[in-house]
């Protein structure tokens, strides 16, 4: 009877060190897909103050993991001065599947889950040609 006390606190005790341990390894994992998300916030906010009007937004380094709108082209949209999207992730595997960073005009960060923001803008503003994550 000893024996199978003893087994049974084994048991538990190995399953309570398994689910402390999965959550300290998803714990670290969602901290480096937070730093990372942060690290692209910011560098696309550098980006931002350091363009000009006529400048290229995205520098050529960044070229293969963002987007950049061409508002020139779009002039005549009626989309409002600063709720619109400047520069944008090429792809939803920059932050693991889980959304997409964009720089909007008035120069903040906004985090876009699944990109469905950017989906319905696309969708509401026609005249504007957007590249949609993938």
């Amino acid at each position: 009877m000893n024996r199978v006390y003893r087994g049974i606190i084994l048991c538990l005790a190995v399953v309570l060190v398994y689910g402390v341990l999965h959550r300290i390894l998803r714990a670290r994992e969602e901290e480096r897909f937070q730093i990372e998300r942060s690290r692209c916030q910011l560098v696309l906010v550098e980006v931002w103050q350091r363009s000009s009007v006529n400048a290229t937004l995205v520098a050529p380094q960044h070229e293969h993991r963002y987007y950049s709108v061409d508002w020139v082209e779009s002039a005549n949209s009626a989309v409002g001065v600063l709720k619109r999207p400047l520069v944008y992730d090429k792809c939803l595997s920059n932050h693991g599947g889980r959304g997409i960073n964009i720089l909007m005009a008035d120069g903040t960060v906004m985090w876009d889950q699944n990109a469905s923001w950017l989906k319905t803008f696309a969708m509401d503003n026609h005249a504007v040609r957007l590249h949609l994550p993938e």
